[in-house]
């Protein structure tokens, strides 16, 4: 799983985007829909604790599996009381018996294609339900999209989590009633927070510095020529699976 982030945790924690409510709402009520409400919980890649804060507090325990330490301290601050596990969930021991939710926000794309299904599986209680979360974000002004797909390069996107997650968990038989899910919203933003965000991205990250300096100059022009444009779509896809029961 990726570490890249922990650079900038704070600023991660502080303008990424939070994860509406509903999509906890959902997870839990397709648990009980199936005869097995949540009475423990796994997390993941918690990152700062984003997807945690929903399910903290619910009655049932969660544990936050995350590799950098740096998002863990921000994870631990903000969300008091949960346990955390600095590991790489391609490294982490799951309990004996397992869980009953798995979960995953934002992250499920870190780790390990070849493995991910199969720790999951290992991970969950027989009739346990795994709950993967993603986010895509647009320019809801064209203008805005027009000004900025020219600062991400050649690259093209990664692909939805709902073209290649279904697929990899139909293959691994363990794992059944397959449901897909959509949330879209559309959020504003400052100029100064857009910009932030766009420094929290992994296509950011991952540039060498002076490119990062660059591409800054770069964003802050548009966000002077459109200050009062800069909404962002926000889409949540959330796909959910359960453990075959025994």
């Amino acid at each position: 799983m990726s570490t890249q982030f922990g650079e900038v945790a704070g600023l991660y924690d502080e303008v990424r985007p939070e994860l509406p409510a509903e999509l906890a709402d959902q997870i839990l009520s397709y648990a009980v829909a199936r005869g097995e409400p949540v009475t423990s919980a796994v997390e993941v890649g918690a990152g700062t604790g984003k997807a945690t804060a929903l399910f903290a507090g619910r009655g049932f325990p969660v544990t936050c599996v995350e590799p950098d330490p740096r998002m863990a301290a921000v994870l631990r601050e903000r969300v008091p009381g949960v346990s955390i596990d600095v590991a790489k969930f391609e490294d982490w021991p799951p309990p004996p018996g397992g869980v009953s939710l798995l979960y995953a926000a934002l992250a499920w794309h870190w780790v390990t294609p070849i493995v991910r299904a199969q720790r999951a599986e290992r991970a969950l209680a027989p009739g346990g339900t795994l709950a993967l979360i993603s986010a895509r974000s647009s320019y809801a002004d064209p203008e805005v999209k027009a000004a900025m797909e020219p600062l991400f390069g050649p690259d093209e996107p990664r692909p939805p989590i709902a073209d290649w997650g279904v697929a990899e968990l139909r293959d691994h038989t363990a794992l059944t009633d397959i449901e897909v899910r959509l949330l879209d919203r559309v959020l504003p933003y400052e100029p100064e927070q857009f910009v932030a965000l766009h420094q929290t991205t992994s296509w950011y990250r991952m540039l060498p510095a002076e490119e990062q300096t660059a591409k800054l100059a770069a964003m802050r022009d548009v966000t002077t020529a459109y200050a009062d444009r800069l909404d962002m779509t926000i889409g949540n896809t959330l796909i959910l699976a359960r453990r075959r029961p025994r």
